[in-house]
C-alpha cells in the first residue's frame, strides 16, 4: 500500500507519474494554457515540495470553504 511507503517513495512515484503523462498524447489535448499552468506549478513544487498539501489538508480546506 502506497501509505506504507516513505515521503521520498511517494514523491517518486508522482514523479513517474506525472513524466507519464507529461509524455503521453493526452497531455497533448490539453491547451497551451492548461499546459502551462500544469507545469508551473509543478516546476514550483519541485523547487519548494515543502508547500504542498497533504490530500487531508486540501480536502479540509475545500470543506470549509463550502461551508
Amino acid at each position: 500500500m502506497i501509505r506504507n511507503l516513505e515521503v521520498p517513495e511517494r514523491l517518486a512515484i508522482i514523479t513517474d507519474i506525472w513524466d507519464e503523462i507529461k509524455d503521453s498524447q493526452e497531455f497533448e489535448t490539453m491547451s497551451d494554457d492548461d499546459k502551462k499552468i500544469l507545469l508551473d506549478r509543478f516546476a514550483n513544487y519541485k523547487a519548494n515540495p515543502g508547500s504542498a498539501q497533504s490530500w487531508p489538508e486540501l480536502r479540509q480546506e475545500i470543506y470549509d470553504e463550502k461551508t
